[in-house]
């Protein structure tokens, strides 16, 4: 355990502080590549992962009972679309777990932010590992980082690479007000090599929302200088000099490998949108609408490639008013603003990621979704002054 720490690169105080945060590397390991399998046994897996964790770990915790009256309020909304059974038992399943996964979230959101940002640090950064040593191997395969578990689409691995950098972000921002750059830039990398413009597009407005916030928190003056200079060195030049046209084309060219070859917009996915959207009557835009007899159902293998529309599917309008009740709530929060801002942020970019692939709502992945909001409403996490951490932290 004491070497596995060390290749973690944990600090910690005692034996137990030690396995404590060995334990959450793994549990979130476990969790990670359960889900990324993909198959509907590694997924309900995952899910009896949590129970056990939860059973083991959150003993005689105390939770808040605001965050059961709230679920019991979503229970009796979403009850009355479960009942119409468009999907079988499979919505009751992932609702029945929603408790565990909220206390789960809740005992992160506990722990502190030094804690927290060596947890997800060395837990993001061997997921990057594991799929670099995939890329690798599979090098020289069409599609490389889908070669790397066969039957699992490469849009599947990257994004939930992403949204663990997401939440990877907001943990490293809570606790030094930084972003940790070289782990984004890496997962843009990964996308790249991934094909898919959702993620290569999400990776990279990521890691530029990272670098701007690095400089603009940086109390070093001649940073915040020296970049405005650069930046305005480099339009002048891309502007007047020849190379121009030959860099925008070699980035064209670099793109068109990718699926932005075939366009900006997906075709199917367009159609998946719209064949749902006109489906809807009254009944169903309430209710929920099942895949019956659609191209979800008929080409897709009941894949809708789109988080919002599964999670309507599901739960009807009363999931989409849950959602969108939980993002908007931290704009009318009372934190501090530019904290609300980057969390905000932060969910746009995790939710534009799900508009084109169902990694949330429901999904095991919701876990950090849920964690990202509890943690930014936690009072205590504001008062806490880690002196003894935040002088030897660095952001990787």
């Amino acid at each position: 355990m004491k070497f596995l720490a060390r290749f973690y690169g944990l600090k910690f105080q005692s034996k137990l502080e030690r396995n404590k945060k060995l334990y959450d590397i793994l549990f979130l390991s476990a969790y990670f590549i359960l889900y990324v399998l993909q198959l509907k046994s590694t997924i309900i897996l995952s899910y009896v992962v949590a129970l056990i964790y939860a059973f083991i770990f959150l003993k005689g915790i105390k939770t808040s009972k605001l965050l059961f009256q709230i679920y019991f309020i979503v229970a009796g909304l979403f009850l009355l679309s479960i009942i119409n059974f468009n999907h079988s038992f499979t919505p009751i399943f992932h609702f029945i777990f929603l408790p565990i996964i909220l206390l789960i979230a809740e005992y992160f959101s506990k722990k502190q932010l030094v804690d927290l940002y060596q947890i997800f640090r060395a837990f993001q950064y061997q997921n990057i590992f594991f799929v670099t040593l995939g890329l690798l191997y599979n090098y020289n395969e069409i599609d490389p980082i889908g070669s790397i578990i066969p039957w699992v689409s490469r849009n599947g691995i990257t994004s939930v690479l992403i949204v663990c950098q997401i939440i990877f972000s907001f943990v490293t921002y809570l606790h030094i007000k930084k972003f940790p750059i070289i782990s984004s830039l890496l997962v843009v990398v990964i996308s790249f090599y991934g094909l898919g413009r959702g993620s290569i597009i999400v990776s990279i407005l990521l890691l530029l929302f990272g670098i701007f916030l690095n400089i603009y928190t940086s109390k070093n003056n001649l940073l915040k200088i020296s970049s405005l200079i650069v930046v305005f060195v480099l339009a002048i030049y891309f502007s007047s000099d020849s190379e121009t046209i030959l860099l925008v084309e070699n980035i064209e060219e670099g793109l068109s490998q990718t699926q932005f070859g075939q366009g900006y917009t997906d075709e199917a996915r367009t159609s998946i949108n719209n064949e749902y959207i006109s489906n809807l009557d009254p009944w169903k835009f309430l209710f929920g609408s099942s895949y019956k007899n659609t191209l979800i159902e008929i080409y897709f293998g009941g894949n809708p490639h789109n988080s919002f529309i599964r999670l309507h599917s599901y739960y009807g309008m009363f999931g989409i008013i849950v959602l969108f009740i939980l993002v908007i709530s931290i704009l009318f929060a009372k934190r501090n603003t530019f904290e609300k801002f980057v969390l905000f942020v932060l969910l746009l970019l995790l939710l534009f990621r799900a508009y084109t692939e169902p990694i949330l709502f429901p999904s095991s992945l919701d876990l950090f979704f849920l964690m990202m909001i509890i943690l930014f409403f936690r009072k205590k996490h504001f008062l806490i002054q880690e002196k003894k951490s935040t002088h030897n932290s660095y952001v990787n």
